[in-house]
């Protein structure tokens, strides 16, 4: 650098033949990926890399969900009595089963057999929605797609 320039800029030099480090990093990172796509697919099953606790241990019907019984009764009575509205919107703190009773409305309403106001969780619909393997019920993260950040406690 000639000394005109703030220190904040850097010029990256290549060496003939040779890409930088960081390349190398990126690459190698894309081909493990690369590799564990390509081996669950040969295997013929979905690996899934990590799966958190709260959506391996999801409750898959309105009478396991604790501490929302309000909630939870009118729901299984709209379902019930085919009473549905066009949009639901769920609001509260985190941790309170807002996306928990979004996914069991979504599967109840959508089930082919429910049993009083709750998904059957043997048709195919209901297996599809719980393994998000359909493209009807999408599970989409606002807070992660807009980068929200939560403020400290």
């Amino acid at each position: 650098m000639s000394g005109g320039e703030p220190s904040s800029i850097k010029q990256l030099r290549f060496v003939r033949g040779r890409k930088p480090a960081y390349q190398h990093k990126i690459i190698r990172i894309y081909y493990f990926v690369f590799l564990l796509y390509a081996v669950s697919f040969f295997r013929k099953e979905a690996t899934v890399l990590h799966t958190t606790l709260y959506r391996k241990w999801r409750p898959t019907d309105f009478s396991s969900v604790i501490g929302q019984k309000h909630i939870t009764d009118v729901l299984r009575y709209e379902v019930q009595n085919g009473k549905t509205t066009h949009a639901y919107l769920f609001c509260g703190s985190r941790g309170t089963g807002k996306t928990t009773c979004a996914k069991i409305l979504s599967m109840a309403v959508n089930c082919e057999h429910p049993v009083d106001g709750n998904p059957c969780m043997e048709c195919e619909t209901c297996r599809n929605i719980d393994q998000g393997a359909t493209l009807d019920v999408v599970e989409i993260d606002a807070a992660l797609l807009l980068k929200a950040e939560t403020p400290p406690i």
